[in-house]
């Protein structure tokens, strides 16, 4: 922390304060144990970690203490508000649960703040074990808190938890992706009388193929259309499948059509997830509430929450 602290103050902030964030997430690792030596003594490294706490919080779940080699790395890193950007700590894990993560997460947040570092939001990814840490903080639904809370540490300041908004990207795409008339398919996304179907995108697809000598949405291929289960982490084929392209794409590909009404609501999906990453891909900051961002952001949470609507009605 102190090395974190020196290359803080490089930057010349006055207050010695540095409100921020903190970021983590967990990568897959080799199994696999090495002798190090630190300070004369030899060591195995390799073996799941996660602190104190946590070994405490195992063995009283477990009735003991059984070693298991790390399947994955939990990392966490800081991120000021001003750009500044430090690793704080990583943990060798066997793919961290909810519990144990409130605890290593909960901890930072303390030891940070007792050097100036303001942790005022955690962005993570959709793992089900992050979903689930969101919803321990919570009694009810996090929607109806704003995903906000209290700090434990100072509950005069707030604490937002986010989700990483290249997940909601490929959570929309593999949804889309999952809806169809095939046997393979596992459900049909409808919006008023339209329905929204991943064929639309491969007929979309195929007429750019080959009817245009030069393609609309240049850049989709058949690892956008037909992506393995590797492909599908890529965030970027999600997103070219959502962009401002792909809208382009589909509003010609609809004027091709007997029946260009079938493509109404799949043409607005694409409008709000073409905006939606425009917004989220815009290197300018936003510093004051009056950007009209914000406003757009409104809009299009407003449009899903409409759809989410009809759909419990439906049931």
């Amino acid at each position: 922390m102190q090395w974190m602290y020196m290359e803080a103050q490089k930057l010349g902030k006055e207050d010695n304060a540095w409100p921020g964030g903190l970021i983590f997430d967990e990568m897959a690792i080799q199994e696999d144990l090495q002798i190090s030596q630190y300070d004369g003594k030899y060591r195995l490294d390799g073996f799941v970690d996660m602190g104190h706490d946590n070994d405490v919080l195992g063995y009283l779940l477990k009735g003991k203490r059984e070693p298991q080699l790390a399947s994955h790395v939990l990392q966490l890193v800081y991120l000021a508000d001003n750009g500044f950007r430090f690793p704080i700590c990583h943990f060798p894990t066997k793919e961290v649960t909810a519990p144990e993560l409130t605890n290593i997460f909960w901890k930072a947040v303390s030891v940070l703040s007792d050097w100036g570092f303001q942790v005022q939001y955690a962005c993570m990814d959709g793992a089900s074990s992050n979903r689930s840490f969101i919803q321990m903080h919570f009694d009810g639904s996090p929607r109806d808190e704003a995903f906000t809370m209290p700090n434990l540490f100072d509950p005069s300041k707030k604490i937002i938890f986010i989700m990483d908004p290249s997940h909601i990207f490929k959570k929309i795409r593999n949804n889309i992706l999952k809806s169809g008339t095939a046997e393979f398919h596992t459900r049909t996304l409808q919006f008023g009388e339209n329905v929204i179907t991943w064929e639309q995108w491969l007929h979309a697809y195929h007429w750019d193929r080959n009817n245009n000598s030069v393609r609309v949405h240049r850049k989709l291929n058949d690892e956008h259309m037909f992506p393995n289960q590797r492909q599908k982490m890529r965030n970027k084929l999600a997103e070219e499948v959502l962009n401002e392209d792909m809208l382009v794409l589909m509003k010609d590909y609809q004027r091709s059509l007997i029946n260009p009404s079938d493509l109404d609501m799949t043409i607005e999906l694409l409008e709000n997830t073409s905006r939606l990453i425009k917004i989220f891909r815009d290197s300018r900051p936003i510093t004051n509430l009056d950007d009209e961002r914000l406003q757009q952001n409104k809009e299009i949470l407003e449009w899903f929450l409409k759809w989410e609507s009809e759909i419990y009605k439906k049931k």
